[in-house]
Order: structure tokens, then C-alpha cells, then sequence
């Protein structure tokens, strides 16, 4: 009696049973044929088959789905009749299962090298067959670009039956990753081995962002800059990130220029200034410029995307060479020095003024927004995004500035008001950056109380204090 390949089937399968029934009392021994064989599985009769002339005798018995995993005992037995006594034998099968690598998550925040932002998947494995039972400490290897990542750490939760691995990217992972798991072949509990394919994940890079300086040359109207975008975590340069250059002058957004790096992760940027338009060195229509950098790449790790919008580019402008005059030297210099004070008390004074009207404006748009409906938390933010602008530009904010004390003192600094009208200021922009409940018209008749009272304190104000 023989089941074919040692007995072993996974369900759904067959056993491929084959005998031959003989006289055991002849010699050479003679084959019955016609004798009806009795098959049974574990004790339940299965089927019955018979004889060939030979004696022999074959059947395929499915493994059925409700077969339990493991060893079962296959006999076949014969009645005998008059003239041959019954015969049986036993022999073992043994029922192995398939399962399913179910993935139920893959997380999005994911940056290289950091170990408190790792890739985590989260899946489950599940028996085919049987009861269907989700299958816990198998033994699973995490794939990616064709090697197992010997770093991946497995983790399994006993009472939801799923497992998590989770792994912290390296080099020279980045972008969009696709991963396969594979469940190695479980002799103990007859399982089968599993792959799942197809996992996909997407992996940050630190960066860090390193301009150069930028020189406006005498009567030029353009001028260049380049960004080189290197990995923190190797030093790598980073090519294909998209960037933006963005130039100011103390009042507004002039223009922009974007492009990806290069393959040597650089991004080199050009601005043009068109006749009619004056050229760039034409401070007295331009005033004085400002580059600011951004990238909406989601290759970057947010943080280091946040970093860049503080980043200061060195600006400078070429200084015209002096030419051979006919009145002495010291009485240039005296000249020159008086100009040059009167010219800057009076630029000074219309600086203030100016920054005083700019801030009062920022107040009132807000205060007009809120009464037309806008979004209260968008437009009290907005509002607090433009007054750090101004603060920055006037000296009292650092541009890299961290924390709200720093803000409250430098609003203090340059609007030295009540400090009631202030503390109901402060509240309004604390609600609107921290709470994260809904702001409803409580809320805006709050704030619309606070920047009136704020714009009137200013209506009495001159300038804004030096610094």
C-alpha cells in the first residue's frame, strides 16, 4: 500500500493511493481480481474500489478543506469469502495549509535614518481551510530590491492575532519602495510557505540646503544664485527636488523662479528684470532685496522643508567706484557725511512711519475679513504670519525664531501700547494657533474687539520705536 510523495497533500489537493491485493498462502503469489477494497480516513468510510486482474488497485482521495493540519491514517481493508480470508493495512498522509499575508497598514511618515520615524507595516495571516484561524509567531523576512533586510524588527500581538515589523530606512532607500514579505515553510504546524508582494511604502530624507552668495551688480538686470541639496544622514547630493526661489523687497513679492535639481543637486536660479523696468541696482525704485528659498518636494522631511523657509541667502549689491573731483578730499567726506545723515534720519523717519501704517493695514484687513465671513483661524493666522514678516524685517524677530515668547516680546517692542489691548492680542492668536476646537462667532467678536483696540492704541502712534 503507497500514498505517492510520502503522503504529503495540501488541502484541496489529493492523496494518490495504490495497492495490490494477493494470496499470501500461494507461492509465487496469486492477484485476486474483483475483490471490492474498503478505504476509510481516520475511522469514516470514504469509498470503495476493486481489484484488477492484476490485484491492483489505485484511487485519488481529495484532501478536503475541513481536514485538520497534520497526520491522518488511511486504511483499506478487504471482507475476504469463501475462498480468501480478509487482509488490511494502514498507512499515513499527512494535511498541510496554505495561508494569506493580509497587510492592513503601512505608515506615511517615514524618514531615513531616524529611528523614531520608521517604516511600520502591519498586516495578519490567515489559514485556508480548517477554521481559518489567523496564524501568530510564523517565522517572516522583509524583502526589499531582492535581499532580506536583516534589520526588520517582527512583532506579534497574541490577542488580535497580527503582526507588525517595523524598519528604520538606510541608505540608499528613498522615495517610493516596494517591499514583498514572505512566511517561511512551518514543519511543526504544517504550513506552507507564503509570499505577499507589492508592499508599497514611501521613504523622507533628511536634508540639509547650503546657498551661495548672491551679488547685484552696478546697472544689471539680472542676477543668479545657486542651492545645493545634500542628504544629512550621508552627504549625498540630492538630485530631481523641487525648488523655489522667491525674490522680495521690503513690501512685496516680486517674482519667482522654480526648477528640480540637477543630478549634481543643484538648483541654480535667474532673475531678469525687463526694460522698460529699471535695472536691479536701482534701489531707489526697487528698494533693497530679499531671497527667500521653499521646496513642496515630498521627498524632504517636513522639518527640513520648515528649516528652509528661515534660511537667509547673503545678498549684496556692487558700490559704484568713485571718480576724480576737483574739491578736496576732506571736503568730500564732510559732504558726504552730511548728506548722508540728513538722508538717513529722513529715510529713517519714513521708515517708521511706514512700518506703523503697514502693521495698522495688517490689523484692519483682518478686522474687515473677519466681518465679511472669511474663515475665522485662516485670517487671525494669516494676520499672524504678516506681523512676523514686518517684525523680522524692522529687527525685532529673528528670522529663526522658535517660540511664542519671542513674538510677544518683540510685539511688545514695537508697538508699545496698553498692555490690556496686547494680552487680549495674544490670546486671539494663541486660540487660533493651538486650540483645536472649532472657532465659532464668540470667537470673532473676540478678535474683532481685540484688533480695534489695537488699531485705535496705533492711530495715536508716531513711528515705531528704534532698534
Amino acid at each position: 500500500l503507497v500514498v505517492d510523495e510520502g503522503g504529503v497533500a495540501t488541502r484541496g489537493e489529493t492523496w494518490n493511493l495504490s495497492g495490490i491485493l494477493v494470496d499470501g498462502d500461494t507461492s509465487p503469489r496469486i492477484p485476486i481480481e474483483g475483490a471490492i477494497i474498503t478505504i476509510e480516513i481516520d475511522g469514516v468510510i470514504l469509498t470503495t474500489v476493486t481489484t484488477d486482474s492484476s490485484g491492483a488497485f489505485s484511487t485519488q482521495i481529495p484532501v478536503l478543506v475541513s481536514y485538520e493540519r497534520g497526520l491522518h491514517t488511511i486504511r483499506v481493508s478487504y471482507d475476504g469469502n469463501e475462498q480468501f480470508i480478509g487482509a488490511e493495512d494502514n498507512v499515513t498522509a499527512y494535511t498541510w495549509s496554505d495561508v494569506i499575508i493580509e497587510i492592513l497598514g503601512v505608515s506615511d511618515y517615514n524618514i531615513r535614518s531616524n529611528s523614531s520615524h520608521p517604516i511600520v507595516i502591519t498586516g495578519r495571516i490567515v489559514e485556508i481551510g480548517g477554521t481559518g484561524n489567523t496564524v501568530t509567531g510564523s517565522d517572516l523576512s522583509l524583502i526589499w530590491a531582492g535581499a532580506v533586510e536583516s534589520d526588520a524588527v517582527v512583532s506579534w500581538d497574541n490577542a488580535t492575532g497580527q503582526f507588525t515589523i517595523s524598519l528604520v530606512g538606510s541608505e540608499p532607500m528613498q522615495g517610493d519602495l516596494e517591499f514583498s514579505l514572505k512566511m517561511a515553510k512551518d514543519d511543526s504546524r504544517f504550513f506552507n510557505e507564503a509570499e505577499k508582494v507589492g508592499i508599497d511604502a514611501f521613504l523622507m530624507v533628511p536634508a540639509s540646503f547650503v546657498p551661495n552668495d548672491v551679488e547685484i551688480g552696478l546697472n544689471s538686470r539680472e542676477f543668479s544664485g545657486i542651492v545645493t541639496v545634500f542628504a544629512k544622514d550621508n552627504g549625498a547630493r540630492l538630485a530631481n527636488v523641487s525648488m523655489a526661489a522667491l525674490l522680495f523687497n521690503q513690501t512685496s513679492e516680486i517674482t519667482q523662479f522654480g526648477k528640480l535639481t540637477d543630478e549634481s543637486g543643484e538648483f541654480e536660479y535667474t532673475f531678469v528684470s525687463q526694460e522698460p523696468l529699471p535695472t536691479f541696482s536701482d534701489t531707489a525704485h526697487w528698494g533693497y532685496f530679499e531671497i527667500r528659498l521653499n521646496t513642496t518636494s515630498s521627498l524632504i522631511a517636513p522639518d527640513d522643508r520648515g528649516d528652509l523657509l528661515n534660511l537667509v541667502v547673503e545678498l549684496t549689491y556692487v558700490q559704484p567706484v568713485e571718480s576724480n573731483s576737483v574739491v578736496s578730499p576732506s571736503s568730500i567726506a564732510i559732504i558726504v557725511i552730511i548728506l548722508l545723515a540728513a538722508a538717513g534720519a529722513v529715510i529713517q523717519m519714513r521708515r517708521r512711519r511706514s512700518t506703523i501704517e503697514e502693521i495698522q493695514d495688517i490689523f484692519t484687513y483682518t478686522a474687515e475679513l473677519l466681518a465679511a465671513g472669511d474663515e475665522i483661524r485662516e485670517a487671525i493666522f494669516n494676520c499672524y504670519e504678516d506681523l512676523c514678516l514686518v517684525l523680522m524685517q524692522n529687527g525685532f524677530l529673528r528670522r529663526d525664531f522658535e517660540t511664542v515668547r519671542e513674538f510677544e516680546m518683540a510685539i511688545r517692542q514695537a508697538l508699545p501700547i496698553r498692555e490690556s489691548a496686547l494680552a487680549a492680542l495674544d490670546q486671539v492668536f494663541e486660540e487660533a494657533r493651538y486650540s483645536s476646537h472649532e472657532m465659532g462667532d464668540s470667537h470673532k467678536v473676540a478678535a474683532q474687539q481685540a484688533l480695534s483696540n489695537v488699531v485705535s492704541e496705533i492711530q495715536n502712534m508716531a513711528e515705531i520705536p528704534t532698534r
